[in-house]
């Protein structure tokens, strides 16, 4: 429960038994009307009765359960005590605690008044208000030289006339300058420098693979007959004759030669002859 706030206090009732001795026997039900009780605040010997005077039974309870409602004066106390009686023979109520604490346990090490207002608290040094704070953390001077350089600050428009002067200070390359090359200092590449013209590369663009392919070579071949004779050379199978030193290439699937030529021997070096094609 807490202090000024209300709230609810649990209350059971018992038929009491005697054999010998007392002892807890049966939950008491609809005994609410035969319930009262004497509230004590602040540890005072003296009681008054709950502004709700009879308890609420909970509903469809079989175990003598009640509670009574607490008003918000009621527990704006530190130390409250419930006593609740019956008025049926043999019946006892019992409060659930009986008694509660209304304050925090450790209050005074957060220096928390006893009603539970803040009226001291330690956040640096001995502050204990706004003015100390100040006073202890800094000086009234340093705040008031921090207030100083904010005001300094430029505004919006100023900052935007600042920005604004240094972009025109700065004068930085038009479009129309870097597309036209023309920035003496800019170092970068033109077409002086690399003879690429627009021309060349349309050129190139408009190339067919029959251009590149049929296009003859230094030695009269063009490009597809000296990759396949490239590869028919690394590629086909290769006959000599050891008495004679002729050779030939084959064909793929050995059914004839596709160029022949001699190697012959003087016994200084090894000669061999030119390749005759086809």
């Amino acid at each position: 429960m807490e202090k000024g706030k209300p709230g609810f206090w649990s209350t059971s009732a018992y038929w009491i038994v005697s054999s010998g001795g007392f002892a807890i026997g049966a939950p008491a039900t609809s005994q609410a009307a035969n319930i009262t009780a004497l509230l004590f605040k602040g540890g005072s010997s003296a009681g008054a009765a709950p502004t709700t005077a009879s308890p609420i039974e909970k509903d469809g309870s079989s175990e003598g359960a009640y509670t009574y409602p607490i008003t918000s004066t009621e527990s704006d106390t530190t130390f409250i005590e419930l006593m609740p009686t019956c008025s049926t023979s043999g019946v006892e109520v019992r409060a659930t605690p009986q008694s509660f604490h209304l304050t925090p346990g450790n209050f005074n090490v957060l220096n928390l008044s006893a009603g539970g207002s803040v009226t001291n608290v330690d956040l640096v040094a001995t502050c204990t208000t706004n003015t100390d704070m100040i006073t202890d953390y800094a000086t009234t001077a340093q705040v008031d030289a921090i207030d100083v350089k904010i005001d300094a600050l430029p505004t919006t428009g100023e900052a935007e006339a600042i920005a604004a002067a240094a972009l025109t200070a700065y004068d930085g390359p038009t479009n129309a300058e870097m597309e036209a090359r023309t920035l003496e200092a800019a170092s970068y590449v033109t077409t002086a420098d690399t003879g690429v013209t627009d021309a060349k590369i349309d050129a190139l663009n408009d190339l067919s693979t029959s251009d590149v392919w049929d296009a003859a070579s230094a030695i009269t071949l063009d490009f597809g007959t000296l990759l396949e004779r490239s590869y028919q050379l690394l590629n086909n199978e290769q006959n000599i004759v050891n008495a004679t030193g002729a050779a030939a290439l084959r064909n793929i699937g050995d059914t004839a030669d596709l160029a022949t030529w001699t190697i012959s021997d003087d016994d200084s070096e090894t000669i061999k002859t030119e390749g005759v094609w086809p």
